[in-house]
């Protein structure tokens, strides 16, 4: 299983690289064609840091038997995240 997570946490930070990509680009985008790539890049990334958050949350459930902890510390990584790309969207 510890590759498993080696992965998960790969794959959690490949999204949270695309999603900043995707919230600079959008900044600097020179037509409405690029913005709907960002947009699509967005929501792709943010649909994968979802399932590979929840996956890994999945692994930290059986390996601690500790669902409510592990609940709310997923919970608060994923505030986070959402909050530092809400801090670029605007």
């Amino acid at each position: 299983m510890h590759e498993t997570n080696e992965y998960l946490d790969q794959t959690i930070q490949l999204s949270k690289q695309l999603l900043y990509c995707a919230e600079f680009g959008d900044h600097e985008r020179e037509d409405e064609s690029c913005g709907d790539f960002y947009r699509i890049v967005r929501e792709s990334a943010d649909k994968i840091l979802t399932a590979a958050e929840q996956e890994r949350l999945y692994h930290l459930d059986r390996e601690t038997g500790k669902p409510e902890k592990t609940n709310r510390i997923i919970a608060r990584k994923v505030a986070a995240v959402r909050a530092f790309c809400k801090m670029y969207l605007s």
